[in-house]
């Protein structure tokens, strides 16, 4: 970064010359912006101090919004980076091409893919949930085979193919831990870069789920809305993803949102980066 040099008049005065000499201090500026140089201020009438001192005060304030900017940048890149490189297929019935009402003659069996769950939620916790609506025959966790952490997704049997929709038509977008879970037949994963998952950045720390989900309501079918809060770095941050039924929606939704202003921020909205 350069640094250009604005002169600011001290307190060193020549009888002889009649000339009020000035020190040089450096201020820093951004690479579109460059500040001229003041050698020396002579005391002539038009010489206005303040006028200087503005100077610089406006000099350091360019300097930290641009480097503020740069930073938020930053910080979202990251955010959208790190979620993506610790999720798995967990998403995945969101990224089906279609998901409209599913009838009897759709069911592919008893077996139902659920998604998104929180970290803490064990197969105990899922086969309490899912009796409401029949016999759970088994319920799995998928957890990482080095770690034993849940990966976000489990596999629910039910007994027979009325209980499988039930709970499906019962619990897709059910609130758990205050994620909206995700529920139906397994999905076939679709390859990278197809699916219909959404990054939100730069959302306001006040922002509630409920009112985030309406305002993507009224583009397209959500199907799901994630919400992370992270103080990582001592930075607040707050950023999450939207699960839509359709690449149209996923569109629309881009091309409507991004760059609102949503609880007095500009919302960062964009096809979310495809699972590594």
């Amino acid at each position: 970064m350069a640094a250009s040099y604005l002169s600011v008049p001290t307190t060193h005065f020549n009888l002889n010359h009649n000339a009020l000499y000035s020190t040089r201090i450096p201020c820093f500026s951004s690479s579109s912006m460059s500040i001229p140089t003041i050698s020396m201020l002579p005391t002539h009438s038009s010489l206005h101090v303040p006028h200087v001192i503005s100077a610089i005060v406006t000099c350091k304030r360019v300097f930290r919004i641009t480097a503020l900017a740069q930073e938020t940048e930053q910080v979202t890149e990251k955010a959208e980076s790190e979620e993506d490189t610790e999720k798995g297929p967990e998403e995945a019935v969101a990224e089906e091409k279609s998901q409209g009402k599913i009838t009897k003659s759709s069911l592919r069996g008893t077996k139902l893919y659920v998604g998104n769950l929180p970290r803490a939620c064990d197969s105990a916790r899922l086969t309490q949930i899912f009796q409401e609506f029949g016999t759970v025959e088994s319920a799995e966790v998928i957890c990482n085979e080095e770690t034993g952490i849940s990966r976000g997704f489990a596999y629910v049997t039910m007994n027979n193919d009325e209980e499988a929709l039930a709970a499906i038509e019962k619990l897709r977008g059910y609130d758990l831990d205050g994620r909206d879970m995700l529920v139906n037949f397994p999905a076939r994963l679709l390859s990278p870069g197809v699916g219909c998952r959404v990054y939100i950045g730069n959302i306001a720390w006040s922002v509630k789920r409920e009112s985030l989900r309406a305002l993507f309501s009224q583009y397209g079918n959500v199907l799901g809305l994630r919400i992370n809060y992270d103080r990582k770095d001592g930075v607040p941050r707050v950023y999450g993803f939207v699960f839509l039924s359709a690449k149209s929606e996923v569109n629309a939704v881009v091309a409507a949102l991004n760059g609102k202003e949503f609880h007095g921020r500009g919302l960062v909205v964009r096809v979310a980066k495809p699972y590594k």
